[in-house]
């Protein structure tokens, strides 16, 4: 685990609060893609794009494929959804096995950083999976000057690679991410997430809260920074603070690890409720 990892501990050690995250398979709009016939949808968690339109399945975009083999548009939203279903709702194999035909038979300077990234971290090859997602991340930023919710970060950045973080991947996230938007909340939390020292850590995810007080995946690391320090009272205003979303409240962990934090000030009933939602 590099740098302090994604505070839901991926290592499962630490202080007892958390320990690897449960897979939770969203389904989720195009990720990150460059604009197409179908979408420039970078956020996570949408299902229609812009103009109120479902985004197509994998079988829909099959079906246009088979009428128009070479047309690169519908390519790469097929490899976009593809993509999507196996990360988000627990697609199969073959939806792996789809994409890197897909991509093989697609030009270098198509839409397609990020499936390349992921088929790489995949393979193990975790310095071209960094090198890719970079690239990728420079493309969205430098293509858009609506910055990155804190779900977007979570849903696109952190939970497809948060099994196996990939040596040096939130710094260098974090340094890509800069060029279009420098000390954002976005980057901000990655250069928490990436610090070994936890006190310096929390210094970025307060930062990042002052630039952004929704962004609830700060205030989540800045919880497990405080409760690395053993400062419960700190980490358990953080997590509450944290909680405040709805996607951090979906999280069964998070509540766990609030839990914990009500355990070690000897508050015993709080840390009864929220186990039993955990």
């Amino acid at each position: 685990m590099q740098g302090h990892a994604v505070y839901f501990k991926l290592d499962g050690t630490g202080e007892g609060c958390v320990g690897l995250m449960v897979a939770r398979r969203y389904a989720a709009g195009e990720i990150l893609s460059q604009p197409s016939h179908h979408s420039e949808a970078v956020k996570m968690g949408d299902q229609t794009n812009d103009d109120g339109v479902d985004f197509p399945t994998v079988e829909q975009l099959e079906e246009e494929l088979k009428a128009d083999p070479t047309n690169l548009e519908i390519q790469e939203d097929l490899a976009q959804a593809l993509l999507k279903r196996y990360i988000y709702e627990g697609g199969p194999e073959q939806d792996i096995e789809q994409l890197k035909r897909l991509l093989t038979g697609m030009p270098a300077e198509s839409r397609s950083f990020y499936g390349r990234a992921y088929l790489a971290w995949l393979n193990h090859d975790d310095s071209d999976a960094v090198d890719k997602l970079c690239e990728c991340a420079i493309q969205i930023s430098g293509a858009s000057n609506e910055l990155l919710t804190s779900d977007d970060l979570y849903w696109a950045w952190v939970f497809p690679f948060q099994t196996a973080v990939p040596d040096g991947l939130w710094g260098r996230l974090a340094e890509a991410f800069s060029h279009s938007w420098p000390d954002s909340a976005v980057v901000l939390t990655l250069r928490g997430i990436a610090e070994d020292d936890s006190a310096v850590a929390v210094d970025y995810f307060v930062q990042a809260l002052d630039r952004d007080e929704t962004f609830w995946l700060a205030a989540c690391q800045c919880g497990w920074a405080y409760a690395d320090q053993k400062n419960w009272r700190a980490a358990r205003g953080y997590y509450l603070r944290a909680l405040k979303s709805e996607t951090a409240a979906s999280l069964p962990e998070l509540h766990f690890a609030l839990a914990c934090c009500y355990g070690k000030i000897r508050e015993y009933r709080d840390e009864t409720r929220l186990t039993r939602l955990a």
